[in-house]
């Protein structure tokens, strides 16, 4: 990519778009600004910035709160994408959408390869599969990069809610029966940016699942922070029908990204150099 070429992110006050906002030849924007619902205010940005690439990072994200408000998380999730899709077309821009293992409701203990059957479990991996569906239908020029379990910079996410339970809490119970790849959203920003790179050189449209290793529980993953950070509180493993909050998760959120290392020739992160 030229040096010139500017990258353009929406939702850049989120974990992973933070991680973008400073990296050159970028230019992040929140809602406020790029408002990824809003058709003409994303034509009116588009023609401001020109940028090569985009990145949407943006997204509705709270799980349990999409099933009851579900034309808002369709709305972000499907009809956002469509329309950045549309921007990009119509600009020649090429589209990298970030998306999640909530599409898969895979409950085999095998990692699950990018070209796997979408079958979520709950309205929000219905509503990230409905947007990734609207990008493949509308063109051709899109990378859609799956991930999971992401926590920001400084331990944003997961690793924060660990600690500062162990804050208050002596015991703290933590599923144990969901496994899957935690990602460091500071990992994924250096992958994007890379995969940004290659638009003049290769053809890197398609579909690619990028995480942390080695796969853990929620369980492994608590107790490797709490051991790690000699915090004072014990974990507690838990069956997910215990957490009786209404909402089906995934069992096996194990991405396969055999095909990511092969095709960028990268390595996957160790989650544990970031939580």
């Amino acid at each position: 990519m030229k040096n010139n070429a500017l990258i353009l992110v929406a939702g850049g006050n989120g974990l992973l778009g933070r991680s973008l906002a400073y990296k050159p030849n970028v230019v992040a924007m929140n809602k406020n600004d790029f408002d990824i619902t809003d058709p003409e205010q994303i034509k009116s940005v588009m023609k401001a910035v020109a940028p090569r690439v985009v990145i949407n990072c943006a997204a509705y994200t709270d799980v349990k709160a999409a099933e009851t408000q579900q034309n808002l998380a369709l709305k972000i999730n499907a009809d956002g994408p469509k329309n950045l899709a549309e921007a990009c077309m119509e600009s020649g821009a090429h589209l990298i959408h970030i998306s999640t293992d909530y599409v898969f409701g895979d409950k085999s203990c095998s990692p699950i390869l990018p070209h796997a059957q979408r079958n979520p479990l709950n309205f929000y991996g219905f509503s990230k599969s409905q947007g990734e569906k609207a990008i493949e239908d509308t063109f051709d020029n899109f990378t859609i990069i799956r991930t999971s379990w992401l926590f920001g910079p400084n331990g944003e996410g997961f690793p924060t809610a660990i600690r500062s339970a162990c804050v208050n809490e002596e015991t703290i119970d933590v599923v144990s029966d969901q496994v899957g790849g935690p990602t460091s959203a500071l990992a994924l920003s250096t992958f994007c940016l890379s995969v940004a790179s290659l638009i003049d050189s290769i053809d890197i449209s398609g579909v690619f699942h990028y995480c942390g290793f080695p796969y853990v529980s929620w369980f492994e993953f608590a107790q490797h922070i709490v051991i790690n950070d000699a915090l004072g509180c014990d974990i507690r493993p838990i069956n997910s029908r215990a957490r009786r909050d209404g909402v089906n998760r995934p069992s096996n959120s194990r991405l396969d990204c055999s095909s990511t290392k092969r095709f960028f020739d990268v390595g996957m992160h160790d989650w544990r150099d970031y939580a």
